[in-house]
């Protein structure tokens, strides 16, 4: 079946000039469209990969309205002012937007293009090309997060390694000086500090130990727990948390114990600080053998609170790094720092949250491998 060959040959000239465009972008098979743009008449022609391109059908009319209802509402803002100031003054076009498809799928796409002008510098067209970078996108943004979050790795090692020192001094003096207070309420308020030294040094330590990640070794999972009680204790009981504990079983780990600390604290802590009356934080231990040998035994770990819930947004996003709902009080890094040390010991992570208004709060499930091997 043969076509118009006038329409064949037009579509074959297309795909040079689509292919010459790919190769200007630097793209590698993504969609490249083709535009031309006539200011003064206000009417516009588009090759066929434009059309796929924005996700329109090739039968519709182009126009400059059509191709803008197809740019992302916070982007339509940044892309009038540079067509804008191109139309007015400028000779060259290089702007990237986002691109809404009819199927709710956003696309990056740049575009470039020349100002054509008459001899008293009046616009006459636009001509140019754009094409699908989302993929370029997606691969700077994973980037720059990972550059994020080496730069907070490090900045935390140094504080913790700085803070040691005064740490230390000011622990020092506060000993000699309980050992001249006398008997009293003096002594217990000394005695109250220093504990409280103690934790800021634990603390410090774990974040050191975090960072060096330390060699793994058979840990008891319950231990480990009530030892992080015992760190965040006092958060507990400024915010009045009930704690409830089902332990039905003791069972051992091969892991870090500080890294265990590290995920536990950060889930007991948002629990913590979530949950609303009734206040209360529930941590249950089982054994979970899936199969018929050992080596598919794990430990479960769930821990649930009585705090508002999590949004369906929240709950997509709440693994994301950098991603906090805390406003200022929140770095975002939480979870993220959890999701990296369960995957580190082979587990996995289970989230479930509720909003109603009656029956609201949020679950936690860790399933971690007894005998998996794992990085040192």
């Amino acid at each position: 079946m043969t076509g118009d060959p006038q329409a064949e040959d037009l579509r074959a000239r297309e795909l040079i000039l689509e292919n010459d465009a790919r190769l200007q972008l630097q793209l590698d098979g993504a969609h490249v469209g083709l535009f031309e743009w006539d200011v003064v008449t206000n009417r516009s022609r588009w090759s066929t990969g434009f059309y796929l391109l924005h996700g329109l059908e090739p039968n519709e009319m182009a126009s400059y309205e059509l191709w803008r209802g197809q740019v992302h509402p916070d982007d339509i803002a940044k892309v009038d002012a540079e067509i804008r100031r191109v139309v007015e003054e400028g000779e060259h076009l290089d702007v990237d937007y986002r691109i809404v498809h009819p199927t709710g799928e956003l696309r990056w796409t740049r575009l470039q293009a020349q100002m054509a002008r008459d001899p008293e510098g009046r616009p006459l067209a636009m001509r140019g090309y754009c094409g699908d970078v989302t993929r370029r996108k997606l691969a700077d943004a994973a980037l720059l997060e990972s550059e994020k979050l080496a730069i907070a790795g490090r900045m935390s090692a140094a504080l913790a390694h700085e803070i040691n020192n005064p740490l230390e001094a000011a622990y020092n003096l506060l000993y000699l000086a309980r050992g001249l207070a006398s008997p009293g309420e003096q002594a217990d308020l000394l005695d109250q500090t220093i504990e409280q030294l103690q934790r800021v040094s634990e603390i410090s330590q774990q974040t050191l130990k975090f960072a060096r990640a330390s060699k793994p070794r058979l840990v008891n999972v319950v231990e480990v727990i009530e030892s992080t009680f015992r760190l965040i204790g006092p958060k507990l009981t400024m915010n009045a948390v009930e704690v409830k504990t089902d332990f039905q079983a003791s069972p051992q780990l091969l892991c870090s114990p500080g890294e265990l600390q590290q995920i536990l604290t950060n889930i007991l802590n948002n629990a913590a600080e979530a949950s609303r009356q009734p206040r209360m934080v529930a941590v249950r231990v089982r054994e979970h053998c899936g199969g018929e040998t050992s080596d598919s035994c794990a430990v479960r770990i769930t821990i649930s609170d009585t705090g508002p819930g999590m949004t369906p947004e929240t709950l997509r996003r709440i693994r994301e790094p950098f991603y906090t709902t805390k406003n200022d009080s929140g770095t975002g890094l939480g979870m993220w720092v959890v999701q990296e040390l369960v995957s580190k010991l082979n587990g996995k992570i289970s989230i479930k949250s509720t909003i109603h208004e009656r029956w609201h709060g949020t679950a936690i499930s860790l399933l971690l491998p007894m005998n998996a091997d794992i990085m040192g």
